[in-house]
């Protein structure tokens, strides 16, 4: 299991969104610090981050 706080890329996963025109997007999550700091698409790795595939 990860920690909590470990800087973390979840690329490629199917996000749940709560905008009716876009409910569901396939994108790139990046964790830090225990929250949500960036999604998008083919976002970049920081140093040292955990990547993991979601595809």
């Amino acid at each position: 299991m990860l920690p909590l706080r470990r800087t973390m890329l979840l690329r490629g996963g199917t996000l749940v969104t709560m905008d009716p025109a876009r409910s569901v997007v396939r994108a790139d999550l990046l964790v830090e610090e225990g929250r949500i700091a960036r999604i998008g698409p083919r976002l970049r790795a920081p140093p040292k981050a955990a990547v993991l595939d979601c595809a």
